[in-house]
């Protein structure tokens, strides 16, 4: 994911205006923030929030995670200086999937496809064992 982040949003990474298994809504803080839903990523463009869920497997599951996590955000206490701006989601896959892209686009969720060097040979070996 932080490769993703540095190549996508490379000012928000550089300046610390992201966080990783973000936890959201207002489970979020506390003892209770082991309890609440954690998006893989939120970026903090300035003038919208980007949520990314990535899936290297079973990716219509990031459809629902990220249509429940844009709702979630402007509930979140510590985003609540942001909870005016734009919530974007998105689906971070490591193949097209034409389904996927399909309803995500219905539902305004973009999807990316990024397949870094270290993540394609862990796939490649994960795939040689299933055999």
């Amino acid at each position: 994911m932080a490769e993703y982040v540095q190549t996508r949003y490379p000012a928000e990474f550089a300046y610390g205006k992201y966080e990783f298994q973000a936890a959201l809504g207002v489970l979020s803080e506390g003892l209770t923030s082991r309890l609440a839903p954690r998006a893989d990523a939120v970026v903090f463009p300035v003038d919208e929030n980007v949520i990314i869920e990535a899936k290297a497997e079973y990716p219509h599951q990031a459809l629902g995670q990220v249509m429940t996590y844009r709702l979630l955000f402007p509930l979140t206490p510590r985003f609540k200086n942001r909870a005016d701006l734009p919530v974007t989601g998105l689906i971070l896959l490591v193949t097209h999937n034409s389904e996927v892209e399909m309803i995500a686009a219905n539902y305004g969720i973009l999807v990316d496809v990024f397949l870094p060097p270290f993540l394609k040979e862990y796939l490649t070996e994960e795939r040689r064992r299933a055999l």
